[in-house]
């Protein structure tokens, strides 16, 4: 999936949060009871949105570090000192 693509899925995570968020707040502005079904979906949604999120930086972070460390050992071995 690409950056572009990536970017759009979490615009609709985030407009479905928004939308569900949003029915909640109203439901409570007039005294209502939420559904328990909708604060189930915020916090899916949360959860899915999150993960991604952090999965995604979790996979730049350690493909980073790996390739500064090949680098680090290509150096040594160049410089005989591996």
């Amino acid at each position: 999936m690409s950056a572009t693509e990536h970017l759009l899925q979490d615009h609709i995570f985030i407009r479905r949060l928004q939308t569900v968020i949003e029915k909640c707040y109203a439901y409570l502005n007039e005294s209502r009871d939420v559904p328990v079904g909708d604060i189930i979906k915020i916090a899916d949604i949360i959860e899915q949105f999150v993960d991604q999120f952090h999965h995604n930086k979790e996979e730049s972070g350690y493909t980073s570090r790996r390739r500064r460390t090949e680098k680090r050992i290509a150096f040594l071995k160049r410089s005989g000192n591996l």
